[in-house]
C-alpha cells in the first residue's frame, strides 16, 4: 500500500491546520520554523480604522495592554480560530474573513482614495 502524502507543517502550532490534512486524509509532519514572541512595544501614534490579526497564535503572545489596545477596535482576522481566540482575551468588534490575508484586505472597512 503506497504512503500517504505528507504535508509539512512550519508555523509554531498545528492547530485547525492539522485537523484539516486529517480530514483529507493526508498526513502531517510538524517542524516549526518561526516563534511568535511579545514585544514590549507601545500602541502605535496613529488610531487606526482597523487592526489585521493573521494567526490565532499572534493572540496567544499579546500582552495585557495590546488587548486593552484592541478592545472597542475593528478587528478583521483571517479565520474563526483566530476570532475564536480574541473573543477569549475579550476583544468583541471581529470580523471573520475565509482563511486567507488576501479575503482578510477585502473585509478592511477602508479603502485606498
Amino acid at each position: 500500500m503506497p504512503e500517504r502524502p505528507t504535508v509539512l507543517i512550519t508555523r509554531p502550532a498545528v492547530g485547525a491546520l492539522a485537523t484539516e490534512l486529517t480530514r483529507q486524509g493526508l498526513a502531517w509532519a510538524h517542524l516549526p520554523l518561526v516563534e511568535l514572541v511579545a514585544l514590549a512595544t507601545p500602541p502605535p501614534a496613529v488610531d487606526p480604522t482597523a487592526v489585521a490579526v493573521v494567526t490565532s497564535a499572534a493572540v496567544a503572545e499579546l500582552c495585557p495592554e495590546a488587548v486593552q489596545w484592541l478592545l472597542g477596535r475593528h478587528v478583521v482576522v483571517v479565520g474563526p480560530a483566530t476570532a475564536d481566540a480574541l473573543r477569549t482575551v475579550g476583544v468583541r468588534s471581529i470580523e471573520t474573513a475565509e482563511g486567507s490575508g488576501a479575503s482578510a484586505l477585502a473585509r478592511l472597512p477602508v479603502r485606498p482614495q
